[in-house]
């Protein structure tokens, strides 16, 4: 093992529940503890990605950075830039 997923159930509302940012926060840190790599799952909006780069999640998934997509759109997608805070 060298994930963690952080369920989308705690990413939805970070930004604005302190509950679900102190379970978070505590979840990259256990990963840490064990060098695991983090990754939060449903990520849907820029305050949820500012909050989880400030918390130190490595990765995230979800509809903000791409709905799925046809094999082959992904090459151009993967090619393409992406800015998932919101500033141009």
């Amino acid at each position: 093992m060298d994930v963690l997923k952080i369920d989308r159930s705690f990413v939805s509302s970070l930004a604005n529940d302190s509950g679900d940012r102190a379970i978070v926060s505590a979840i990259v840190r256990l990963a840490e503890a064990f060098e695991l790599t983090t990754v939060a799952e449903g990520v849907e909006d820029p305050a949820a990605v500012a909050s989880l780069l400030e918390l130190g999640c490595h990765r995230a998934q979800g509809f903000l950075m791409s709905e799925p997509l046809p094999a082959e759109e992904i090459s151009t997608w993967l090619a393409s830039p992406h800015d998932y805070l919101g500033s141009k």
